[in-house]
């Protein structure tokens, strides 16, 4: 994931359900930041987070529902966006942990030469 991630919006669904519009289908790696995120217990100010209102994913969009939109923008905006920055932060630092190991890994002669020992062992009926 090269770019982040960006809310851009709000829709609401045929069941009412509020949508928020991504700008792009999130990575697993990144729904499940978001979901950790959205987990924890929160209040804004004095305004109690409505957690209970997060669905799920649908392609390029975050479901909420039990919520309509002024409840959404009262109780669960700020806190989604903080959500989209963690995830996005979270994806960001897992790639580049992962990267830098690979990166550490393909210039060691040693390792590649004991991954093409296990390459040929592989058989494919």
């Amino acid at each position: 994931m090269s770019t982040s991630i960006v809310a851009e919006g709000l829709d609401v669904d045929e069941h009412g359900h509020v949508l928020v519009k991504l700008s792009d289908t999130p990575p697993d790696q990144w729904m499940e930041a978001f979901r950790d995120y959205w987990g924890r217990p929160r209040t804004m100010g004095s305004t109690a987070v409505k957690t209970d209102a997060f669905s799920h994913f649908s392609e390029k969009t975050i479901v909420f529902r039990g919520v309509d939109v002024d409840g959404f923008v009262g109780h669960c905006k700020r806190f989604t966006q903080e959500a989209v920055n963690y995830a996005n932060e979270e994806t960001q630092r897992f790639e580049a942990e992962r990267d830098a190991r690979i990166r550490a890994q393909a210039g060691d002669p040693k390792h590649i030469e004991a991954e093409r020992a296990k390459a040929r062992k592989v058989k494919f009926e």
